[in-house]
């Protein structure tokens, strides 16, 4: 399990450390957003967002994703699942119409972030309401990016799967990580034998509340996150490809809507993003005179600052964070006068941005 370790220094250089599992300080400015959107357009960015049309999984189960199905209103994306007929017109990706020659009975929405948008390591969030209606699956999850050629890591990790209907519960969240899929463009191979981690976490009650979903995934390990709390890690994990964002309210495998799941059911999605964390890990920095205003913030492998003859001082309300993965070394004299704040961090799940 990672402790993540921050020191903040006041005056006199007073210390406090803190090693609670936490998400990580987005204020850090090494933390770089790379993909934001706050669904407030009425209309959906189709720059970040690719919206799937007459695609049914592959065949997985008898619901068809339309983009009649995906809306962005009231501040919110909005995936619709409907009970509804529906037969899928050329060209198509209907695996299950053109297999059995049947026609789908239910609807539903699905989104993928788009190619440019294929990342490799970061921290996810989205805030989502869903509802506790039988049969549904909403998920959020990861899977190999668009511009990963290699076919063989799936690089799937699920944020979370409701499985509602199931033997599990209402409160239950799964978190899983698969890879090592043959080849998921074919059908009959999507659903082999496939190594992967699997744990159910009960996070409460998300019956028709916004709950804050979280994950940190670096090369070391993966954080899964809600409400702000860490609610599982798994180190080591083998997810190491660039991957794309998806989110999608499907119908649960073995246990299908029945009679009481309503006619429409929505999973509205408040915002999502994506940041990615700048890392020089095998920068070691060496200052004499520190200078605030031209300082890099990058997490670097060390950091020394000072020594015979140096002198350095923080402007009055400055934040200035200091990341390393081994260690900071402060020589000599350095000012870090009342209302500065100075953070020293350390993370040795340095990594460098490849997009």
């Amino acid at each position: 399990m990672m402790i993540r370790k921050k020191i903040l220094f006041w005056l006199c250089f007073n210390a406090l450390v803190s090693t609670a599992q936490t998400p990580p300080d987005l204020s850090d400015p090494t933390w770089e957003i790379w993909l934001e959107d706050d669904f407030n357009d009425n209309s959906l960015d189709l720059s970040k967002w690719y919206v799937y049309n007459q695609f049914d999984h592959f065949g997985a189960n008898d619901v068809v994703f339309l983009d009649d199905n995906v809306s962005e209103t009231g501040g919110n994306l909005v995936l619709t699942f409907k009970k509804e007929n529906y037969t899928c017109t050329a060209p198509h990706n209907c695996v299950r119409q053109t297999q059995t020659g049947n026609s789908y009975t239910r609807t539903s929405g699905y989104i993928a972030t788009k190619p440019d948008y294929d990342f490799k390591y970061g921290y996810i969030e989205a805030r989502i309401k869903m509802s506790y209606d039988y049969g549904l699956h909403p998920a959020f999850w990861t899977w190999r990016g668009w511009t990963v050629v290699d076919g063989q890591n799936a690089a799937e990790i699920d944020i979370f799967e409701m499985n509602l209907g199931s033997q599990l519960g209402e409160h239950i969240t799964t978190t899983n990580i698969h890879y090592e899929y043959n080849d998921p463009a074919t059908p009959e191979d999507e659903h082999l034998p496939m190594p992967y981690v699997y744990e159910e976490v009960n996070i409460g009650n998300y019956n028709g509340v916004y709950r804050t979903f979280g994950l940190e995934w670096n090369p070391n390990q993966i954080i899964w996150y809600v409400d702000g709390l860490a609610i599982r890690t798994y180190a080591p994990h083998e997810v190491h490809d660039k991957v794309k964002l998806i989110l999608d309210l499907a119908i649960e495998y073995g246990s299908e809507p029945n009679g009481t799941t309503p006619t429409t059911s929505e999973m509205y999605i408040d915002y999502v993003k994506i940041y990615q964390q700048n890392g020089q890990c095998n920068l070691a920095y060496n200052a004499c005179d520190f200078d605030y205003y031209t300082y890099e913030s990058t997490v670097k492998k060390g950091i020394v600052i000072g020594g015979p003859g140096c002198s350095s001082s923080l402007p009055v309300n400055a934040n200035l964070y200091l990341n390393v993965v081994e260690t900071v070394l402060i020589n000599g004299e350095f000012t870090v006068p009342l209302g500065a704040v100075m953070t020293v961090q350390i993370e040795p799940d340095c990594y460098i941005i490849s997009n």
